[in-house]
């Protein structure tokens, strides 16, 4: 139609139905604009991760930069994430991001972890796997869930691609 509208709600359904390109409002200020997909993907700030209610969002701090990259640090768990330059406090890694195995991934940013929690779905299976003193959801497909027969208190093992470990200011 061409017609710009301001719609305000707090109902993320209506947000995905209605509009295009949305903003978050946090107190009176305007945190982030953009596509629905591009903020759910990359949100920007702290105070956008918390109203979509994301999942592996994890206060951590950087210990080693070494050009496009930078090893951080988070309750014992060390990842190497892609960094251009901003300061990490922050991060966030979709549940859809975290591949999950029965055997160990000779990649790094790897993690031996214990299966505790399962939620079939759908589409999908959401599993929240321990590591160390850390709790990872992964969101799996249904069907390769099924066909992992994984059980709650199963070793397993995770994986986290650098590039999936979104940095947050």
């Amino acid at each position: 139609m061409g017609i710009t509208t301001l719609w305000v709600t707090h109902d993320i359904n209506e947000v995905e139905e209605i509009g295009d390109r949305i903003g978050i409002i946090y107190n009176g200020v305007l945190e982030q604009v953009g596509r629905i997909r591009d903020i759910f993907s990359s949100p920007k700030t702290r105070n956008v991760v918390e109203l979509l209610g994301l999942h592996n969002t994890f206060e951590c701090e950087a210990v080693k930069i070494d050009g496009p990259f930078a090893e951080i640090e988070f309750n014992g768990i060390k990842l190497l994430t892609v960094n251009d330059g901003a300061s990490v406090k922050k991060i966030l890694i979709h549940p859809q991001e975290i591949v999950v195995s029965t055997e160990k991934i000779r990649m790094v940013n790897t993690f031996e972890g214990v299966l505790q929690e399962i939620d079939e779905n759908v589409s999908y299976a959401r599993l929240k796997i321990r590591v160390g003193e850390v709790v990872f959801t992964s969101d799996l497909p249904i069907d390769m869930y099924r066909l992992m027969n994984l059980k709650i208190g199963k070793k397993i093992f995770i994986n986290i691609r650098p590039r999936a470990v979104k940095c947050i200011s």
